[in-house]
């Protein structure tokens, strides 16, 4: 091969070469995404944060609405909880609601019952709440719950009656001598009621002597 041949031969070659590096490079950037299509997919992971964030704020939001409002407590105990646990209305409401209910019925012993337990707790009304329990005692004699909670309403007066606090709690065992109530009114008779009772009776003057 001549010197002239061997010339082309390399300008051959190195155009080859030069050929390969430029369709390296073609592939090389038909392999490499958009620049715009990383950005997009950031943003897009950001919106989706963001509605993921929004909707548990939202949720913890509607529980905290939904919450029942919290009782008052009181200085002697609470009376047997006979409110609807499907009521998560504000006690103000309820109380409402419940006055419609007994006006139309006032043998509503259910409502009578827990309208008396919201003016315990949350009104601060007791001689509303005696109103209530008494009434149930006319309507039904033998219904225990009533006796159950004036028992408390008679320790929380002041001074606390004592021995009409006893005389209601001994109605109960005798409507139902075994039942939930009656145990804890043992429980209350041995406990809350001495410590009530003791710290209402006067203590006698002091001797002044001579």
């Amino acid at each position: 091969m001549s010197q002239g041949d061997e010339g082309y031969a390399d300008d051959d070659l190195l155009g080859e070469s030069q050929d390969e590096v430029i369709a390296d490079k073609e592939r090389s950037s038909t392999r490499r995404k958009p620049r715009g299509q990383g950005l997009g997919q950031v943003g897009f992971t950001i919106i989706v944060l963001l509605v993921i964030l929004v909707g548990v704020a939202f949720g913890a939001w509607l529980a905290s609405k939904g919450r029942p409002a919290t009782t008052s407590s009181t200085a002697v105990a609470a009376p047997t909880d006979t409110m609807d646990p499907s009521a998560s209305v504000d006690p103000q409401v309820r109380v409402l609601q419940l006055q419609d209910q007994i006006a139309a019925d006032p043998n509503d012993v259910d409502a009578r019952l827990e309208l008396g337990v919201l003016y315990y707790q949350d009104v601060q009304d007791l001689e509303g709440a005696r109103e209530q329990w008494e009434a149930v005692t006319q309507i039904d004699p033998n219904n225990e719950t009533a006796w159950y909670d004036l028992g408390f309403y008679y320790l929380s007066v002041t001074p606390p009656d004592c021995a009409s606090a006893q005389d209601a709690w001994n109605k109960v065992l005798t409507i139902d001598p075994t039942g939930d109530n009656a145990s804890q009114i043992q429980s209350h008779m041995a406990g809350l009621m001495p410590e009530v009772c003791s710290s209402s009776v006067p203590t006698a003057p002091a001797s002044t002597g001579g």
